[in-house]
Parts: C-alpha cells; sequence; structure tokens
C-alpha cells in the first residue's frame, strides 16, 4: 500500500512539473499572453523545484539501485523537457537561454544513460594488443618529422583565399562571443566551422587580429600572427593523422597502416590544406578516423570504436554541414554489409536490429558532441536540424530518406525483418555481379576520364568545368561533371599512389574470398562514387578543394594495393614494407622539396603539362609577390592593380581590384603595376567580351593584361608549370583603356 502511494505521489509530482513548465512557457511566449494567469516566474520556478525535490526524494526512497533512480528521475523530467524542447521550433518564445541549454544537456545525459545500459549488457572482449614493431617506430619518428619540418616551413608567408574572413572576423568573434556568455552568436559561419575557430582560438593568447584592421597595420607583424593562428590547426591535424595510424592497425594489417601513415603525412595536397585556415582543412581527417573506427565496428563489433566513430562524427558537422552525406553512407554501409557478408536468415534479424539500435547510438554520440562544443544550439535547438535533415545538401531528399528509414525499422522491429530478409538473400544472390558492376563502373569513369585528357579533352573540357564549379551544370549536364570528378581526384595523389590504387582494385577483383582488406577498398569505392552522386544532385563539381575528403581514402585504397601486391610476391618479409616505405619517403619528400611550400598547387607529373586540376587557387604565390613588390624603389608610394587580393596583406603600397567600374579609368594613370594570375584569366577575358558585345565602345580592356606577349617584370609559377602562373606588369607595357 505505502510503495501504491508513493508511486502515485510520483504520478502527480510529474504532472505538477509539466504543468508549471507549461504556465512558464506561456508566460515566455508573446503569441499565448492571453493564456497567462501567474505574472511572476518566480512563483513556477519554486513550485517546479520543490516539486522536483519531493519527486527526487521519494525515488530514493523506492529504489536502492543507482542507475535505477536515475533513470527514474530522467523519466519524470521527461515532459517537462520534451515542452521546453520542441516549442521553439512551432512558436517565437523567450525562454532563458540557461534553461534552454540546460535542456539540451538533459537529453544528451540521459541518452549516455541509455548508452550505458546498452553497453553493461554486451558481452566483454578480450582486448588484443599488437606490439608496434621497432622498424615500424623508426619510420613513424622519420615520418613525422619530415610532416612538422613541411608544414612549418613557410607557415606565416602566406594569405589564403577565405582566410581574411576567418581571421579579421570569425574565430575572433566566436571567442569574445563565447567569453562574455553571448552563446547564440557562437556561429563562425554558415558552415557552421566551430572547430575551425575553436582549434585556431590559442593563437588569439599571442595577437589580436582586430588590431592589423584587416591587415592595413602592423604588416611587420602580419607573418607572426599567421603562424601563431595556423599552428595549432596544423598540430591538432598531425595529432588526428597518429590516431588515424593506430586506428588504422585495427582493420588493416600494420605493414599497410605504415604505408597509409607515410602517404597522409607526405601527400602534397593534404599537407597543403593542413596549412590553411579552413573548414576543409579538419573535415577530412576527422572523417577519416570516424570512417576507420566505424570499419572497426563492423568488422569486431567493438561499442568502443562505434562511440569513437560518433564522436568524430560529431566533430565533422561541427566543422561543415555537408558531413552529413557521412550518416547516410553509414546506414547505407550497413544495409549492405549482410549482402557482402553472407548471414543466415535469423543472423539477419538479429543482426539488423542490433546494427540499428547501435547506429542510433553512435547518432546520440555524434549530435551529443555537436551540441557540447556549439553553445549557439544551446539557446537554438532548431540549429540541429542544420546539421541533419535541413542543411543545403540534404534539402532536396531527406523526406526519402526518412520515409525509408521509418519503414525499415517498422520491418525489423515489428514484422521480423521479412522483407529486409528477402531483399538481402535476393541480392547476395547477385553479390559478385554488383560489386563487379561497382568497380567496373568507378574503373570505367577514371578510364575514360584518363582518355579525355591524354587526348586534349575533345569530350569534356575539364579545365572550363572545373573554373566554375557552382554554375557550370546547366551547360555541360550530369554525366561530364560526374566524369570530371575524377580529374582533380586521380591526378591530385603521386604517381606511387595511383599504382596502389590500380593494384587495389586488381587485387579487389581477383579475389574469389574476400577478406577485410577487399571489403575496405569495395566501401571506400562506394562512397566514392556516392560523394559524385550527390554532388551532381546538389549541382556542384567537385573541385579539390570540395572533395578533400575522397583523397585519404584512394591513399588507403593504395596502402592496401601495394602490401597484398607484396604478399602476393613476397610472402610474408617485413623488410620489403621497409623497403617500399623507404622508397615512398623518398620520392614524395622529394615531390614536396619541388614544390617549394606551395602544396596545394600539386599536380600530379602524369597530368600533360599544359593542364592544372586546381584552376581555382586558394592564393599561393601572394606573399612572394608582394616581398618582389616590396623590393622595388618607393614601394610604399606605389599603386598596383591585382586579380589577386591576397598579396595585398604583405604589400607595403596600396592595391586596387576593381574590374567593371567606369572609375577605373581614372584610376588607370595612377597605377604603377598589374598583378595577374591564371585564376582569374578565363573570368575577366569573358567579363571583357562581353561588356564589348554589349557596347562596342566599352573603353576598359583587361584582357589585354593577359595576353602571352605582353611583357613582364615578375613571374612565378607555383606549381611548377607554366599553366598556373602569376605575373608582374609594368603599367607603362600596357594599355588597358581605349581612348
Amino acid at each position: 500500500m505505502k510503495t501504491f502511494l508513493h508511486k502515485h505521489t510520483m504520478s502527480l509530482s510529474v504532472i505538477i512539473m509539466t504543468c508549471a513548465t507549461t504556465l512558464y512557457i506561456i508566460q515566455k511566449t508573446d503569441a499565448l499572453a492571453m493564456l497567462r494567469f501567474i505574472s511572476h516566474t518566480t512563483l513556477l520556478y519554486g513550485i517546479w523545484l520543490m516539486t522536483f525535490a519531493f519527486f527526487v526524494y521519494v525515488t530514493l526512497l523506492l529504489s536502492k539501485e543507482t542507475m535505477s533512480r536515475l533513470q527514474t528521475i530522467f523519466a519524470g523530467l521527461a515532459p517537462s523537457a520534451v515542452f521546453l524542447c520542441l516549442t521553439p521550433f512551432f512558436i517565437e518564445t523567450h525562454i532563458h537561454q540557461f534553461i534552454t541549454a540546460l535542456t539540451g544537456f538533459y537529453f544528451i545525459t540521459y541518452g549516455f544513460l541509455f548508452i550505458y545500459t546498452h553497453h553493461k549488457k554486451q558481452p566483454l572482449r578480450q582486448k588484443v594488443h599488437e606490439k608496434l614493431k621497432r622498424s615500424h617506430l623508426i619510420m613513424i619518428v622519420i615520418t613525422s618529422c619530415l610532416y612538422l619540418y613541411f608544414g612549418i616551413d613557410h607557415l606565416g608567408k602566406a594569405f589564403y583565399v577565405d582566410e581574411k574572413l576567418w581571421i579579421y572576423d570569425r574565430i575572433e568573434t566566436y571567442w569574445d562571443n563565447v567569453i562574455t556568455g553571448d552563446w547564440y552568436n557562437t556561429r563562425p559561419s554558415d558552415k557552421p566551422g566551430v572547430t575551425t575557430a575553436l582549434l585556431s582560438g590559442p593563437g588569439l593568447l599571442f595577437f589580436d587580429p582586430s588590431t592589423f584592421k584587416e591587415g592595413t597595420l602592423h604588416k611587420d607583424q602580419l607573418e607572426q600572427m599567421f603562424f601563431a593562428l595556423r599552428l595549432p590547426l596544423l598540430i591538432s591535424i598531425f595529432i588526428c593523422i597518429l590516431i588515424t595510424f593506430f586506428c588504422a592497425r585495427k582493420v588493416i594489417p600494420a605493414e599497410a597502416a605504415l604505408l597509409f601513415f607515410i602517404f597522409l603525412c607526405l601527400s602534397p595536397l593534404l599537407l597543403g590544406i593542413a596549412r590553411m585556415i579552413n573548414p576543409d582543412a579538419l573535415l577530412w581527417i576527422f572523417f577519416l578516423v570516424s570512417f576507420l573506427c566505424f570499419l572497426r565496428y563492423l568488422f569486431d563489433d567493438s561499442l568502443s570504436a562505434l562511440y569513437c566513430a560518433g564522436a568524430f562524427l560529431g566533430l565533422s558537422l561541427l566543422t561543415k554541414y555537408i558531413a552529413n552525406i557521412f550518416i547516410i553512407f553509414y546506414f547505407f554501409i550497413i544495409l549492405i554489409d549482410p549482402i557482402i557478408r553472407k548471414r543466415s536468415s535469423d543472423q539477419i534479424l538479429q543482426v539488423m536490429r542490433t546494427r540499428l539500435a547501435q547506429f542510433g547510438i553512435m547518432l546520440i554520440v555524434a549530435l551529443s558532441t555537436f551540441y557540447i562544443f556549439y553553445p549557439g544550439v544551446w539557446v537554438k535547438h532548431d540549429r540541429i536540424l542544420l546539421a541533419t535533415i535541413h542543411s543545403e545538401a540534404f534539402a532536396s531528399t531527406w523526406v526519402y530518406f526518412a520515409v525509408f528509414v521509418c519503414l525499415l525499422i517498422a520491418d525489423v522491429f515489428f514484422y521480423r525483418a521479412k522483407i529486409t530478409s528477402a531483399t538481402i538473400h535476393f541480392f547476395h544472390t547477385y553479390r559478385l555481379w554488383i560489386i563487379y558492376g561497382i568497380l567496373s563502373i568507378f574503373t570505367a569513369f577514371i578510364l575514360l576520364m584518363t582518355v579525355n585528357v591524354y587526348t586534349n579533352m575533345p569530350l569534356f573540357d575539364f579545365t572550363y568545368i572545373i573554373e566554375s564549379p557552382k554554375s557550370v551544370y546547366r551547360d555541360v549536364g550530369p554525366f561530364a561533371i560526374f566524369n570530371a570528378s575524377f580529374y582533380p581526384l586521380i591526378f591530385g595523389v603521386t604517381p606511387i599512389v595511383v599504382i596502389g590504387l590500380i593494384f587495389g582494385i586488381f587485387h579487389t577483383l581477383r579475389s574469389r574470398e574476400w577478406q577485410s582488406s577487399h571489403v575496405i577498398i569495395f566501401y571506400s569505392i562506394i562512397f566514392i562514387l556516392m560523394y559524385y552522386t550527390g554532388s551532381i544532385i546538389n549541382h556542384v563539381m567537385p573541385i579539390v578543394r570540395y572533395q578533400i575528403v575522397l583523397y585519404p581514402l584512394i591513399i588507403l585504397i593504395a596502402s592496401l594495393g601495394w602490401t597484398m601486391s607484396l604478399s602476393h610476391f613476397f610472402k610474408k618479409d617485413s623488410r620489403n614494407i621497409i623497403l617500399l616505405c623507404l622508397l615512398v619517403l623518398s620520392c614524395e619528400s622529394a615531390q614536396l622539396l619541388t614544390l617549394h611550400h606551395f602544396y596545394f598547387s600539386y599536380n600530379s607529373p602524369l597530368l600533360p603539362n599544359h593542364y592544372i586540376i586546381n584552376s581555382k587557387d586558394m592564393g599561393d604565390g601572394n606573399y612572394e609577390v608582394a616581398q618582389y613588390l616590396n623590393t622595388l624603389p618607393h614601394a610604399e608610394s606605389m599603386l598596383v592593380w591585382t586579380d589577386k587580393t591576397g598579396l595585398c596583406q604583405f604589400f607595403t603600397g596600396s592595391c586596387n581590384n576593381m574590374i567593371q567600374d567606369l572609375s577605373l579609368i581614372e584610376l588607370v594613370p595612377q597605377i604603377d603595376y598589374y598583378i595577374i594570375s591564371q585564376n582569374r584569366k578565363n573570368y575577366i577575358e569573358r567579363l571583357t567580351l562581353q561588356k564589348i558585345e554589349n557596347r562596342a565602345d566599352y573603353p576598359i580592356r583587361l584582357d589585354r593584361l593577359y595576353n602571352t606577349d605582353t611583357k613582364k617584370v615578375f613571374e612565378l609559377f607555383p606549381g611548377g608549370r607554366e599553366a598556373q602562373f602569376i605575373r608582374v606588369i609594368r603599367s607603362n607595357d600596357v594599355n588597358i583603356i581605349d581612348q
């Protein structure tokens, strides 16, 4: 009888707390003002807190187990928390940001209680620690030293595209808002780029970017400031690469993991982007760690790996909203894994139920990570939707995805996976056809792209396509963009990686009994194709920076391809892998030395010399051109016109980049030098042509600056190719105004 009364008392307490919460929401909602009959929120606070204290007291009397007590307390808070969380989605409220934040942390804690309960039910697994060989450790130390040397060299002597927004506004504003408690405005950008602002923040301890007035003051200290802001990012990425190595050892052979680590550290494009203050600099490494952890979970049912995958997935979402494609990819892999690896009907039911539940756990960890490190979500919960179903990349397809997930869950949990099992068995019958078909599609597109390049692009002009990634879709169509996507991918890695890629695909095609390495190669290829498909759906051509997340997967395939080939021809001989690693170290280091720290301007030697993969360069060469100008007499009083505004950060004189304004006519006599680049050549030439077609006597002829016979006093080729140039032209040597 006593227990019965206690339980009813607890139910009454929950009702009172819910009513108090409802009245509080009415008090804080202007649209519901007519329903207010309590004018002071202090009274509502008191009622709610006293009722909650009584509820906790009764719970402690009824239950002796700590976990049971916690679950009861959190269950009692659920109605109030749900009301507080969901109301702002439908109507504007003025709920205090502290209460809104606590509501979110309530759901996170409740989610972790669920995860803990699930974790305790799983059988304990014996941890196996494979000892790191001394030779491997030596190779890791050497590679790490090379990475830090190449990464830190000239780190402050550059200014890249989009960095102006981060350095002079977003990073400092983010930290100012965090410190002052203005949580609502802790959204650095629409990316949202929280991790970029977070990890660059330590540099603010040494320099205040606002005192530089966007680079117009204290130019002698700019290098040190850029260095201070970029170094924490570079170090963070390096630490993540080390984590990647140890994660990789759990799912691929130790030799392949070592080779993978070397390729990652010495990849020109990956090293180049790691030196920039940009969300893409972090996105690729967060995804890579998450992917490797997810693979370990698939192969070993390791829950710790699942939690790690979720945490780094959350960091990916904090970095760039496009990371929601990773969620779709993981879900898709869970569905096709039983097809690739045969399961019986009973196993399919159990495996699918477990996998879907644990996929939900991974999402809880990911969204909790997103919430904890993003104060802007504490006060505006609907921002979490931007990281998932309401993101720009997912806007057109989320409804179909949601319907499919609901139908799948209904079948698996309520109909014993009858439809799912039948579907899996059907596709497993044609498993080899599916595998060979996907691998053949991937290979065919690479071959088609390669033939097109070596025959001077008669089918598709890749150069034109990559110049206008967000508008070219309407001109060339999806097939051309899909094929062009492989152009920067294949010619953005070194030849030794390309050879390993060929080996990896070859061994996967010829193998009749798949091991984990073959599955990893297959899943990596699926993600690449899925990523390109998503780009086409959103009408975007994935240029180098947009598809930076794919380069590690190509490197992963190449590492497995090389180790499988060595095992096939030389059996188990550790000396061969060390020799290969030394060869890779030598070749990759020599490649980096030839680039002279212009790593993001890399083009494979396999690419014909008159082509480049990155016409949308990020600003390599700005510093060097500015230093040349600064050595000229009276540089401080000079005026230059440039299509590369980044060099103005280091130039001691004045800059102008006016293109269409007719007032440029009055400015021309004052200009001392013109600085032009390949990056803007086609755009300015097309723009000038359009102006002349509309007005025959249009006087501004900026296109003449790009004529090959125009005399130049200084020229720089950041990527070592004449197709990628920066030129300095004396104003007296060219006339851009028709009288």
